[in-house]
């Protein structure tokens, strides 16, 4: 009995585990490689059960990118020695193990596997190529000029295939990592690098410097989601869905998988050959092979899906799975808890609003959690004073062991956690589902009803109001 309930408690753990490594690093469409003596292309989708046997060494799994990548990768091939490894991860600011995870796939070629953002957010795969790209390229050749190696790889890529990390037969270099949690847990901890510290990144500082916009979104009307979801999955049901209108929802579907726009226009050309199910005479004239319409269709799919993705990359909205894991969310029992134990302090309310934000993403009570990320959260100034209050109410506790370069501080939290769970994009509808960044949350759970639990929990009603008035977390 005893044991039934460990393998059922272990099983729960792996596959809450194996959720979140797909929502780093796999991109389930539209297509994905498998290696047996060579790479092979599969072009279905990728399933749990084959993210499974790539984790129990099964089988080898390969993925496209992401178009908002959660990790980045160097892939070194037939290196004269492991002592220059260090030389290629100084080159790029990853030397540290809390900058970067390496592991050897064969006998001298390794991955280097790091996470990129540009000025402290998510990055596309575009830019990553963009800036790293030419650093790469340029090491690659001096070092094969050496004899030092064959190749170094930029990875992931939108149309080439990567080995999904974490594959067993995988060794890492300094550090003896076997389960999943562990290799996650290492990963999640890791210091962001920032792609804006690169001599190539000041030619696109201007244009992303102009960015984020500002104003209303304009998101797809309420039930978007969950009908682009549905045309894309089912298909064109009736002759009043017409293609023109129904493929825009479709193409919101598949900004919110994270498609990158490539892929994307793809999957919609897809769409119209196999999912219109009769109801279109474009489409038809498309199966026919009338190339003129095909052109004319994919010259509408490239500038509805360059629209989409661009208007929300300006507004800085991004995918669910980027949203999540780099931001984490909050839930209206979140927000009541926040209030409860803020004292009546607003910017402590902000604060503690911030951190369980960040260990629901990561889905445990324990985490290390670095210095700069709880300065992001408030200031320099003031975190010691937080989290010294937090511990003195008993809210959290802190290990006082740390190695730089190596680990920062573990936070233990003594609160109970959201009870959500994100199996992939496709349990998500409109908004976040349950789960909502900060301010999103903010607005759901309604002003009077934020207002009378900070008032009923010692915050002044100005400060209360003052802050609903401003929202900003």
């Amino acid at each position: 009995m005893i044991q039934d309930i460990i393998e059922s408690r272990s099983e729960r753990f792996f596959y809450e585990d194996l959720n979140s490594y797909a929502n780093i690093f796999i991109q389930r469409t539209p297509r994905h490689g498998v290696k047996d003596t060579d790479w092979r292309t599969v072009d279905t989708p990728i399933c749990d059960d084959d993210i499974q046997a790539h984790l129990h060494g099964e089988s080898m799994l390969g993925t496209l990118s992401k178009w908002y990548p959660g990790y980045g990768v160097l892939d070194v091939d037939d290196l004269n020695s492991s002592l220059l490894l260090d030389g290629i991860r100084n080159n790029f600011h990853i030397g540290g193990n809390l900058d970067s995870m390496v592991y050897e796939t064969s006998p001298g070629s390794y991955h280097l596997l790091f996470k990129p953002e540009y000025d402290g957010k998510p990055a596309t795969v575009r830019l990553l190529h963009d800036i790293l790209g030419p650093q790469v390229k340029q090491l690659s050749a001096s070092m094969r000029i050496m004899k030092n190696l064959t190749e170094i790889d930029l990875y992931p890529q939108d149309n080439r295939v990567i080995r999904a990390p974490f594959h067993p037969s995988c060794r890492f270099v300094g550090n003896q990592l076997t389960t999943l949690e562990d290799k996650l847990e290492v990963f999640n901890n890791l210091q962001p690098l920032d792609l804006k510290s690169f001599a190539t990144a000041t030619r696109h500082a201007a244009r992303l410097a102009g960015k984020l916009s500002t104003g209303t979104l304009p998101m797809p009307t309420k039930g978007a989601m969950k009908e682009g979801a549905d045309l894309y999955m089912y298909g064109l049901q009736a002759s009043s869905e017409t293609r023109y209108h129904s493929q825009r929802k479709v193409a919101h579907w598949l900004w919110r998988l994270n498609l990158t726009p490539e892929q994307a226009t793809d999957e919609l050309m897809n769409w119209v050959r196999n999912q219109t199910n009769g109801f279109s005479k474009d489409a038809d004239a498309i199966n026919r092979g009338d190339y003129r319409t095909e052109q004319q269709v994919r010259r509408e799919h490239e500038a509805l899906v360059g629209y989409i993705w661009s208007t929300f990359e300006d507004y800085g909205q991004y995918p669910a799975t980027t949203h999540n894991n780099y931001y984490g969310w909050l839930t209206k029992d979140d927000i009541a808890t926040a209030a409860k134990v803020c004292g009546g302090n607003i910017p402590r309310f902000k604060f503690f609003c911030r951190l369980l934000s960040y260990f629901n993403a990561h889905k445990k009570q324990r985490l290390n959690v670095h210095s700069g990320k709880l300065i992001e959260w408030c200031s320099d100034k003031t975190y010691l004073k937080f989290l010294q209050y937090f511990e003195e109410t008993g809210i959290l506790c802190r290990d006082q062991h740390y190695l730089a370069n190596e680990f920062s501080k573990v936070i233990q939290l003594n609160v109970t956690l959201s009870n959500v769970r994100f199996t992939n994009a496709a349990t998500l509808t409109d908004g976040f589902g349950q789960a909502l960044s900060p301010d999103e949350c903010i607005e759901e759970v309604g002003r009077k009803e934020i207002y009378q639990l900070l008032t009923q929990n010692g915050v002044s009603k100005s400060s209360a109001g003052h802050f609903l008035t401003n929202r900003c977390m």
